[in-house]
């Protein structure tokens, strides 16, 4: 199957979806710079998908696909433009209220990644216009929590 088949496949075939996510982890290993130039597309695609589907392992593989790219990101010293972390921050946002302890803790670590590859005070900046301003009360929360640990 090929790669734009699994990437815009149907909301509900999440599998493809996964398959898709894996893809672009092995570009960052085989065409960083590549990888780097579509980033915006990449964290914006990676919303769709974490708000069209509830499934765990989709959610996992994407947060995966975060870590990675943010280690690659650190180790080659790039800084996220800010409309990337504005995508970025704003998707582990609205996702730091998920009921899943493992996927919520795996947001606040990504979060705390970020601080790494973005401005800090344009990381405390959009945590508190995107997170307090999130309709799911959790995910206020746990950014306030974030934000409050940022703080000290």
């Amino acid at each position: 199957m090929k790669f734009h088949d699994q990437m815009f496949a149907k909301a509900q075939d999440f599998n493809k979806h996964i398959k898709c996510v894996e893809q672009m982890e092995k570009f960052i290993d085989t065409q960083p710079s590549e990888l780097v130039e579509v980033t915006d597309i990449i964290f914006k695609w990676t919303n769709l998908r974490l708000n069209e589907s509830s499934n765990t392992k989709l959610a996992l593989s994407i947060f995966t696909l975060y870590q990675n790219m943010l280690k690659m990101f650190i180790e080659t010293d790039y800084q996220l433009q800010e409309f990337e972390a504005l995508v970025l921050l704003g998707t582990l946002c609205d996702k730091s209220g998920i009921n899943q302890k493992v996927l919520q803790e795996q947001v606040r670590k990504l979060i705390r990644m970020c601080y790494e590859v973005y401005d800090k005070k344009g990381c405390y900046r959009v945590l508190i216009d995107a997170g307090v301003k999130s309709k799911n009360l959790k995910s206020v929360a746990e950014v306030l929590d974030e934000i409050s640990d940022f703080v000290v």
